[in-house]
């Protein structure tokens, strides 16, 4: 069993400005920070008109969320998910977010864009904002879910190369890579959009194609709805909010 739990924060206000910190940056990165920060400028107008008429939504449904944990290694396929952390609920805010999931360890990133597209990560090791490094173990994985078949595509690591996570100090966060330098998945520090190529890491395709390739070949996507669960095993079942993850397998067996 699971126990599909939403966490009750503080009230805070889900646009709140925080001005950028100052960090070393290597030249991509400063040169990647800059233009986020200019594209913020525009995404921000248009997440204020989205907070204004926001409605507090789950980003995945009880029976997507059945079909992604039945995808999970076997250990997690009973744990308990708790939304650590949901853009509907918090606001658009990399803050907010990095300050309620640093004490988190497995979980699972899930994203549903604009176009309706549900996709994210299973990660083992936590979102460590500022590692000069990818981290991550080979348990990791990217996923992509059709919402109307509850058909769960996931691409764990290939061992090509070990670019499997990183979070630099600017908040960005990058899952997987290739030699063109395009990322499997790349979220920006404002939470509201990103872009989707295939990596070596994952041999994954773009997870999302609703927007033509940019010139580089990566898709952008603009983010409806994002959420971080935290995955823990469970000893007391809450009949209330359990989604049995048990019948879900045996039936697929």
């Amino acid at each position: 069993m699971v126990v599909f739990q939403e966490e009750h924060p503080k009230e805070e206000h889900p646009m709140e400005e925080h001005p950028m910190e100052e960090h070393d940056f290597d030249d991509f990165e400063l040169v990647e920070v800059l233009r986020e920060e200019g594209e913020r400028l525009v995404e921000r107008d248009v997440a204020m008109m989205r907070n204004k008429e926001l409605k507090v939504e789950r980003t995945i449904e009880e029976a997507e969320c059945r079909a992604v944990a039945a995808a999970l290694p076997r250990r997690f396929r009973d744990s308990r998910w708790d939304e650590v952390y949901c853009a509907g609920r918090d606001g658009f805010s990399g803050k907010v977010m990095f300050e309620k999931v640093r004490r988190m360890a497995e979980g699972l990133l899930v994203i549903r864009d604009d176009a309706g597209n549900v996709f994210g990560a299973f990660v083992t090791d936590g979102f460590a904002r500022g590692s000069p490094v990818y981290y991550g173990t080979n348990e990791m994985f990217l996923f992509t879910l059709c919402s109307t078949t509850l058909t769960v595509s996931s691409y764990p690591s290939t061992g090509a190369n070990t670019a499997l996570m990183r979070v630099p100090h600017c908040g960005s966060l990058f899952f997987g890579s290739s030699p063109t330098t395009l990322h499997g998945l790349h979220i920006y520090p404002s939470l509201q959009a990103g872009t989707t190529a295939h990596s070596d890491t994952y041999a994954n395709p773009p997870l999302s194609i609703a927007y033509p390739p940019s010139p580089d070949s990566a898709h952008r996507f603009y983010i409806r709805s994002l959420s971080v669960y935290r995955l823990s095993a469970v000893d007391t079942i809450d009949c209330r909010q359990t989604i049995s993850t048990r019948t879900v397998s045996a039936a697929m067996m």
